[in-house]
């Protein structure tokens, strides 16, 4: 039986000190141990030039090294090709890699390039942006946004942050599918594809990227007194049936709301935003190797 050709993608500048020591012990290990070619990119263009070329060639999969924006980017390139998006952990919350369970360290995350299984997983746009775990309009892009430009990264780079810019933007907002409707008042809003932002805070925790379904997840306006109450139940994943968030499932919708808000798309802030965004999924449109 042939090998199947497999790539790996690596920015070796993106992340804290931690991260890039992580990176350039992954890549040497990949030089003295393996026969895998690493393409080391810095920036988009190159990554997306890099892929269309393998994908060209027939590659099995192309495993990313990085975080969910990190995935963002590449697999956005792989999008009903053959050729599967592998993983290699290496964000600050990894939230794709730990909706699938794939393990956190490189050391054992490669050995799901020999020993793995392929699925194939919806991903989702927003107002035409790709998204592969969750896009987020208000307080989460606001914490994007400051996040990106802190020099420290990692889980406690990301409480740092959102301590930093504790602030509620209310906002009147609309939702509208098929078959709901709603008017609520939120300072942030999510759509989500998987069950968690990262971290393991999942918010949607019976979610599925494999149903064909997206997830609304609207925070309705709260007091400064609810906030470390609502904090404790998202932190503890006990948040599903919490009345301060308005949830649904859906496959596409029209979300309107007050102004201009902030939008991320996993975890990356993105710009601003005005008015009115359309969010559906792109049902069984990405191959992907996960643990076997």
């Amino acid at each position: 039986m042939d090998t199947p050709k497999i790539a790996f993608i690596i920015n070796p500048g993106s992340g804290n000190v931690l991260k890039r020591g992580a990176k350039s012990r992954f890549i040497d290990y990949l030089k003295q141990h393996t026969n895998y070619p690493i393409y080391l990119t810095r920036t988009a263009q190159d990554s997306k030039k890099i892929i269309h070329e393998l994908v060209a060639e027939n590659y099995a999969a192309i495993f990313a090294c990085g975080g969910d924006g990190t995935l963002n980017s590449v697999s956005k390139e792989l999008l009903h090709t053959n050729t599967a998006l592998g993983v290699i952990p290496m964000g600050s919350g990894n939230g794709f890699a730990r909706h699938y369970k794939i393990p956190l360290k490189w050391a054992k995350a490669i050995k799901v390039a020999e020993n793995h299984r392929e699925i194939t997983i919806d991903t989702a746009s927003i107002s035409g942006r790709h998204f592969l775990n969750v896009a987020g309009l208000g307080y989460t892009a606001h914490v994007a946004k400051a996040f990106k430009r802190n020099h420290g990264r990692g889980v406690m780079g990301y409480v740092k942050t959102v301590l930093q810019n504790l602030f509620f933007d209310n906002r009147k907002v609309h939702f509208k599918s098929k078959d709901a409707e709603y008017n609520f008042e939120a300072w942030t809003v999510e759509f989500f594809n998987g069950s968690q932002w990262g971290a393991d805070m999942k918010v949607v925790k019976n979610a599925s990227m494999e149903d064909g379904k997206l997830d609304l997840a609207g925070f309705k306006k709260i007091s400064y007194f609810i906030l470390p109450w609502f904090a404790f139940r998202v932190a503890t994943n006990t948040s599903s049936n919490f009345k301060y968030i308005q949830r649904h499932r859906f496959e596409e919708a029209e979300f309107h709301f007050d102004g201009i808000w902030g939008l991320q798309t996993d975890g990356d802030y993105i710009g601003k935003v005005k008015g009115k965004v359309d969010i559906k999924v792109n049902p069984q449109s990405l191959k992907v190797w996960v643990p076997a």
